[in-house]
């Protein structure tokens, strides 16, 4: 493996608060045979073997992933590696860290005091995490990564599809879902969503835009403008056989109070 490869894996892992890690990561981290660990990779079906789901109870019951100290580690490493791929050009006014939802709304407020006369579409998935499919993850993300962490991202990939199937079959259809608990999930779905962003940014109708996981605020120059979009965004949506959450999805005209993320904007 690429010793390059492994440098931002380290950094990434070394840069995560202890209470991510919990304490025999750490120790890990300290005594880590990267080399070792690599070869351990070569055979995913055993590797991922022991990830397991529960459920947790937020604002309802969601599944959560749970892991151990070296899954742990290859799939923050995973990550890393993503992020060191993309340009600060497509991360523009997107968002899918917890830590950034106060800089989002922010920006929300921001813009809804930049632009009153414009038109404001808030724009939600329809059950994201659930419905994320797994082959159009792999799609966005193969042709863009080093041969070895793709090879890392299908191995886990077909571990978890094959975990869902065994432990939640009525609540994950077959090639499709991802828990919640782990940050790599919340990018992998994030960055599916990349080219969706390009383009509403290139709406000459479009004032300001921003999302935030599958939250998206949208200003437009007027109704027919803001109707328009959304016909597009139901179209690039149905191409990832993803669809818009009827009930979250509003258009509100100019002086009209707007919410975005529970906020009142």
């Amino acid at each position: 493996m690429c010793c390059h490869d492994w440098e931002y894996a380290r950094t990434k892992v070394q840069s995560l608060h202890p209470f991510l890690l919990g304490r025999e990561w750490l120790a890990q981290l300290d005594t880590a045979d990267w080399d070792t660990l690599w070869s351990e990779i070569q055979h995913p079906e055993c590797f991922f073997s022991s990830i397991q789901l529960y459920m947790e109870l937020w604002d309802r019951p969601v599944p959560c992933l749970q892991f151990n100290g070296k899954e742990g580690l290859v799939l923050y490493a995973l990550q890393g590696v993503i992020e060191h791929g993309l340009s600060t050009k497509e991360w523009t006014e997107t968002y899918f860290k917890a830590q950034q939802l106060e800089v989002a709304l922010e920006v929300a407020s921001t813009h809804r005091e930049r632009y009153p006369e414009a038109w404001v579409v808030k724009a939600d998935i329809q059950a994201f995490f659930r419905s994320v499919a797994h082959q159009h993850i792999l799609n966005a993300h193969l042709k863009n990564l080093p041969a070895v962490w793709a090879g890392i991202l299908v191995s886990y990939i077909q571990a978890l599809d094959h975990l869902q199937q065994a432990q939640m079959p009525a609540y994950f259809r077959q090639g499709f879902g991802l828990p919640l608990g782990i940050e790599l999930h919340y990018l992998l779905a994030h960055y599916l969503l990349l080219p969706i962003d390009q383009s509403i940014r290139s709406d000459k109708n479009v004032r300001a835009y921003l999302r935030y996981l599958d939250d998206m605020l949208i200003f437009v120059e007027n109704e027919p403008a803001a109707i328009e979009l959304l016909s597009a965004l139901t179209g690039a949506l149905d191409a990832l056989e993803l669809s818009l959450n009827l009930h979250k999805t509003t258009v509100y005209p100019p002086g009209e109070a707007a919410f975005f993320l529970g906020a009142k904007l």
